[in-house]
């Protein structure tokens, strides 16, 4: 966490601070209607938050910050407090990520805000709304070597869907309107598709905040502007230009990459593949493995089968249609590198062209649910599915699943192998430092300790047989040796 040792405390009313160590130092009352002012600015921003949608702020510590911690404490928003702008700004992003709204981050200026740059580069890439306001230095503060002071102006460059400089903030009415619609639009910007960051820069001067016996209220509630997200729906033509393609292609893939579909796509998606008869690819992190019922055409063991070179020559696509991102299984690259005349269409409502190895032929902008549902609808009744095609890619699958699980299996008998081989070995440090004392009842105990270690052995494979013997073996040359020095003459002078 970025020190906060040199960023000085807010001062009382009438004292002179770092901000005055150029100019004159201001009347009382001038300082006090600009705090007042500042925390009314403030106030307005988050109200524009809480109308359009958001409904969770991640504060961090700063003093320069605090006209927009004080304002979100106390407006709707609930508010979370982290100590580490790090750590706040990946439980900022899985907050975004699970309650599927955006989330505002908050913090004070310099290095703090820099801390923020690996959850908004994950944000950026994953399509995660984040609404990051920093505090920072005025103007006349800045490139002066003031402490905690860096260049905040556009600091997250590409990785933000939009950035504002906000400015000094004045009381008229016409700029707090101005201030409230920058959180309706920064809410905006932050959840249209793509979805992702954006980043406001807050200029605040001290004193920061009014003396606590002249906080104002916080303003009343009043209806604000919304922000409704409406989902993309696909063109009529091309979705018969597709289902043209679909009907005449019988060996299709359905390809599910990382992504946050909406709750109806994984319905909508499985629908799409029993009536065209294509197998789905799901990866882990695209929402649709987990959540198809069983028996639908979902399958999650291609890295295995499609690592199988005859399978994967022998059994190439001839349309893919791929939702969310590319797959993360090398496996599959290198198995659709086979088949590069394959016809590749990817359905994005952000309009990326999400692939690496720039197959696509075609990209689609539309909701991922709607297309599936919009093509599903046009095919119904019209496609003649290859059971065959399918059948096949189920069979593999279960087949995928059964080695997937034996190398599990696997896995537990190697580490119960070890434990056994080590209580083998302190089986006989043992008898070697025991073998004057009476053999037999070390030898029973040894071998009570052996017949434990053997029945944590499960093994579900003929090759594992070997090791099963070697250790009976052992077990019994050691019993054997411990009986012999039991048996040896002993010098009892």
């Amino acid at each position: 966490m970025p020190s906060r040792a040199t960023e000085p405390v807010a001062p009382r009313e009438g004292v002179r601070s770092a901000d005055a160590a150029g100019p004159a130092a201001e009347p009382d009352d001038a300082a006090r209607a600009r705090s007042s002012i500042q925390l009314a600015w403030a106030d307005r921003f988050a109200a524009g938050l809480h109308d359009a949608g958001v409904r969770d702020a991640v504060i961090c510590p700063g003093s320069r910050s605090a006209p927009l911690a004080l304002a979100f404490d106390r407006s709707p928003i609930a508010t979370h407090v982290s100590l580490d702008e790090r750590a706040a700004g990946f439980f900022g992003l899985g907050l975004a990520k699970a309650s599927r709204r955006p989330v505002a981050l908050v913090c004070t200026s310099g290095t703090a805000a820099a801390n923020f740059f690996p959850a908004i580069v994950e944000a950026n890439y994953a399509r995660v709304p984040l609404i990051v306001a920093t505090a920072d230095r005025p103007p006349e503060l800045r490139d002066t070597g003031a402490p905690q002071t860096i260049d905040q102006v556009k600091l997250f460059g590409s990785q933000v869907r939009w950035f504002a400089e906000v400015g000094a903030p004045e009381g008229s009415p016409a700029m707090l309107d101005y201030v409230t619609s920058l959180g309706t639009r920064a809410v905006a910007e932050a959840w249209r598709a793509p979805a992702g960051p954006v980043h406001l820069n807050f200029v605040f001067r001290e004193p920061l905040l009014p003396e606590p016996d002249a906080v104002p209220s916080p303003p009343a509630s009043a209806p604000g502007a919304q922000v409704v997200v409406e989902p993309h729906p696909p063109a009529q033509s091309t979705i018969e230009r597709v289902a043209k393609t679909a009907r005449g292609l019988k060996r299709g893939l359905i390809v599910c990459g990382p992504d946050d579909p909406p709750p109806e796509f994984t319905a909508a998606v499985t629908r799409l593949a029993q009536v065209t008869g294509y197998p789905i690819l799901a990866d882990p992190a695209s929402q649709t493995r987990f959540g198809a019922r069983p028996g639908e055409p979902v399958l999650g063991a291609y890295d295995a089968f499609l690592r199988s070179a005859p399978f994967a020559e022998r059994h190439g696509p001839e349309l893919v249609i791929q939702f969310g991102a590319a797959l993360t299984s090398k496996a599959f690259h290198a198995y659709a590198s086979r088949h590069a005349a394959a016809r590749h269409v990817i359905v994005d409502p952000g309009a990326g062209w999400r692939s690496p190895a720039r197959r696509a032929r075609e990209v689609v902008t539309a909701d991922p649910a709607a297309f599936a549902q919009a093509l599903s609808e046009a095919l119904d009744g019209a496609a003649d599915p290859l059971p065959s095609w399918r059948g096949v890619f189920e069979r593999a699958e279960h087949a995928g699943m059964e080695v997937s699980q034996a190398r599990f299996d696997l896995n537990g008998a190697n580490d119960a192998l070890v434990k056994a081989l080590a209580a083998v070995h302190a089986f006989s440090v043992e008898a070697v430092r025991k073998e004057t004392e009476p053999g037999l009842a070390t030898s029973a105990k040894a071998h009570a300790r052996g017949q434990r270690a053997l029945e944590e052995l499960r093994f579900r494979r003929t090759g594992l047989g070997v090791s099963l013997v070697i250790i009976l073996v052992l077990i019994a040359g050691l019993v054997l040796k411990i009986r012999q020095l039991d048996h040896r003459p002993r010098d009892v002078g």
